[in-house]
């Protein structure tokens, strides 16, 4: 008797502290990096969340997913303030298995400059505890720039391109105007300081070239913004320099 006591006792004991390991990766498909975004605008979020390996994924568990810029919480603004929401899968998953999943649109109104977004996904479970035995991807990160409402962006349509890009000298913006338009470029580091600026100078309609003298920067990440004679922000993006 004492014997099938200890066993049913053990029993329980795992049924209240029963533990899972599972890998989870999470991908960010929808914001581009370096994308622009006006304050008090939305942006929306998709993220692809892959099963890597370990336990089962239950159809009870819960997908929480948060997100964060520069390591503070970020609230969701749809209506209700809140740092994370939860998912509910409603399946099981084991290794391969991918999940797609959208953010609520969330609304910006953080000071203007650059941000260090973040997206994690935590599982979480009433009956049992569940782990991720891998941390370093379950969370994924991109740059995103606020910007004034007055800021304006050229039109879709028009091509822009930032090349050599990794650059170990010099680079060059290559627009497509629509009309002449006077434009002048600002290089600045990581930290918002400008190392770099062109005149502003009246190009045509049609495809010009903007030349940046790139080749004295020290190695690093650069962020490149493109302004028009009023100095609105026109356009954007990541520069390396190796």
């Amino acid at each position: 008797m004492k014997n099938l006591c200890t066993v049913f006792l053990l029993l329980a004991t795992n049924a209240v502290f029963a533990q899972r390991n599972i890998d989870f990766k999470i991908d960010l498909v929808s914001l581009a990096d370096t994308s622009m975004v006006q304050n008090n605008g939305a942006i929306k979020v998709h993220n692809v969340i892959t099963h890597m390996g370990g336990d089962t994924l239950k159809a009870t568990d819960t997908l929480k997913l948060s997100m964060h810029a520069n390591g503070f919480i970020f609230p969701f603004d749809n209506g209700t303030t809140i740092d994370s929401f939860l998912y509910y899968t409603q399946k099981t998953m084991v290794k391969g298995d991918t999940l797609q999943v959208n953010f609520p649109p969330v609304i910006i109104r953080f000071p203007i400059g650059w941000y260090n977004f973040c997206f994690k996904i935590d599982v979480t479970n009433a009956g049992d505890t569940v782990n991720d035995t891998l941390q370093l991807n379950n969370t994924t990160c991109t740059q995103l720039q606020v910007v004034p409402t007055s800021v304006s962006k050229l039109n879709t349509n028009i091509q822009i391109t930032l090349y050599p890009n990794p650059t170990n000298n010099n680079a060059t913006i290559s627009i497509d105007l629509e009309q002449a338009t006077t434009l002048n470029a600002i290089v600045t580091d990581i930290t918002g300081k400008t190392v770099l600026q062109t005149t502003p100078t009246l190009y045509t309609k049609g495809k010009n070239r903007i030349q940046l003298q790139t080749s004295n920067l020290p190695a690093g990440t650069y962020i490149v913004n493109l302004k028009d004679r009023q100095g609105a922000q026109l356009w954007s993006g990541k520069l390396i320099k190796q």
